[in-house]
């Protein structure tokens, strides 16, 4: 299976801090230097997006690009959706209800399930914690 950009996953974790640093879109982008449809195309799963807008984006979210692919497990994976999913949780901690915080909370979701794919496949009898917190 090959490793490919999964720009709704990218998007959703911009999201999440930007909720967490208490930063609009546009306020983000002024900041950044980057435009808004970079933003817009990234939610619509569109992977077309300005290749220096990317790296920005992916400066100051500060997690590695392969935390974004979808495909084989890549060395350090493990610990940055680790890292991913609790920066979620943080920022569903202090999020109201609505259609956002269910985005969210469906995308930590599934990162959860990834990260546990990642690391129980030999042990599928072991719990983590993050297991007991998934929602159906």
């Amino acid at each position: 299976m090959r490793n490919t950009f999964n720009p709704q996953r990218m998007h959703i974790a911009i999201l999440g801090k930007m909720e967490k640093t208490h930063v609009t879109a546009d306020q983000l982008c002024e900041q950044l230097d980057i435009q808004p449809q970079d933003i817009s195309r990234l939610g619509h799963g569109d992977a077309d997006i300005d290749l220096d807008a990317f790296m920005t984006l992916i400066d100051w979210l500060q997690v590695p690009a392969f935390v974004f692919m979808d495909g084989p497990s890549l060395p350090g994976r493990d610990q940055q959706l680790t890292d991913l999913i609790a920066d979620l949780d943080e920022s569903l901690n202090c999020m109201p209800a609505g259609p956002k915080r269910s985005v969210m909370l469906a995308a930590r979701d599934t990162y959860a399930l990834e990260l546990e794919r990642i690391t129980l496949s030999p042990l599928a009898e072991h719990k983590l914690p993050w297991r007991s917190r998934l929602t159906v």
